[in-house]
């Protein structure tokens, strides 16, 4: 990464009164995987039974009699290890001096410092999540659903998401007891479900705008949150002419994801935080430069997979 010269940071007094930014401000990895704090960098944790709480062995007690015995197990253990992600802004003496104020260069640079880790981590959170090797068998193509339309969802005219996603729904259900309150999309389908025929037919007397807003949206699916993967990732080396491409891609993904942490609850997974993200700043003498690093210590884990259904190619 190149370092900023004078030409970057400083402009004519004219235009001093404003700045322009570019960042994502949407970051949701942390509203599906929600922060779960450790004391330890590595670690494990428990997997109850499935079958033993979903199996029906109250019985009948005679007089004197004892109760029928039952009992449960642990079926597995998952582990987790935290990592480290960081990295360091430079901020040399001579731009932070020569900047004009309306920059307040140590700022923007603790806060492209922070910006660049939670970046990361929704990248992260998202290539785990929109990956169909997570899933193993709760996966299916929009168009691939067992009991679904069998349309994809770009092909407006024919294709239903509200009954295709109420498949997914049962399927959820029947795997975990629970049912999903959690739907993430990438912007790409997002952007054909609030315009869709059908959707638009089941909320024409309750929505009265052009587009069916989120909060229509997860009424209309069944769930608590209805989250939209908008954050922009910058596909094209530096120094050549930008692109740039949605980080969540043209997925949906239904999921129970537990309110709070549970010792006894399923829950699509959490991040583990070993050390909570934090911005450090420190001299570098013979470069006559501050450097504003930011840093954190976590895994992003799934530890229920059976609590995700994830579609792929839910439009074109």
């Amino acid at each position: 990464m190149a370092s900023p010269v004078r030409d970057d940071v400083y402009i004519d007094a004219a235009l001093s009164s404003f700045s322009v930014g570019y960042r994502n401000t949407a970051y949701i990895a942390d509203q599906i995987l929600p922060m779960i704090r450790v004391n330890k960098p590595t670690g494990k944790y428990y997997v109850w039974n499935k079958a033993a709480w979903f199996r029906d062995e109250a019985a009948l007690r005679g007089p004197g009699a004892r109760a029928h015995r039952a009992s449960w197990d642990m079926d597995s253990q998952g582990s987790y290890t935290c990592i480290e992600y960081a990295v360091g802004v430079p901020l040399p003496d001579e731009i932070r001096d020569q900047a004009d104020a309306v920059i307040n260069a140590e700022r923007a640079s603790v806060e492209y410092a922070t910006d660049l880790i939670l970046r990361a981590r929704e990248r992260r959170v998202a290539n785990a999540l929109f990956n169909a090797t997570t899933f193993s068998g709760y996966t299916a193509a929009a168009a691939s659903i067992s009991g679904g339309t069998g349309v994809i969802w770009s092909t407006l005219q024919t294709s239903d998401p509200v009954y295709d996603i109420e498949v997914v729904r049962k399927t959820i259900i029947s795997a975990i007891g629970r049912v999903p309150n959690v739907m993430v999309v990438g912007e790409d389908v997002h952007s054909v479900l609030r315009v869709h025929p059908a959707i638009m037919e089941r909320v024409k007397y309750t929505a009265a705008m052009g587009v069916v807003p989120n909060n229509e949206l997860a009424r209309l699916f069944d769930v608590e949150k209805y989250l939209v993967g908008t954050s922009l990732v910058t596909t094209s080396a530096e120094g050549v002419s930008a692109s740039y491409s949605f980080a969540w891609g043209k997925y949906v993904l239904l999921a129970y994801v537990s309110p709070t942490p549970s010792l006894m609850s399923p829950s699509l997974g959490y991040i583990v935080e070993y050390k909570p993200r934090e911005v450090e700043r420190f001299y570098e003498d013979q470069e006559h430069q501050q450097v504003f690093t930011a840093r954190e210590c976590v895994d992003e884990l799934v530890c229920s997979a059976q609590s995700g259904y994830l579609i792929s190619s839910a439009v074109s």
